[in-house]
């Protein structure tokens, strides 16, 4: 099986923006604050700049660092969205 990157595009995740997905695509560029929460009652945060969004990963380009940092989706509670 071969990965077709347009495929991953027609994805309704990524263009309806009644999917957080799609929503945050529209984000790109823009500072955020995500809370992660790790197992039943660890919250961590990370700050930076949005990079990009997949269906089930974002990345983010950390303030403290300027490294770059693969989070998975799934674990996101909440993005706060800087203007």
């Amino acid at each position: 099986m071969t990965f077709d990157p347009q495929t991953a595009m027609d994805d309704p995740t990524l263009k309806n923006i009644n999917f957080t997905q799609a929503y945050l695509r529209t984000q790109i560029g823009k500072k955020v604050k995500i809370d992660f929460l790790i197992g039943t009652n660890l919250f961590i945060d990370k700050e930076g700049i949005l990079l990009e969004v997949g269906v089930s990963y974002i990345v983010i380009r950390e303030t403290t660092s300027n490294a770059k940092v693969m989070c998975d989706f799934y674990s996101i509670r909440f993005v706060t969205i800087f203007e």
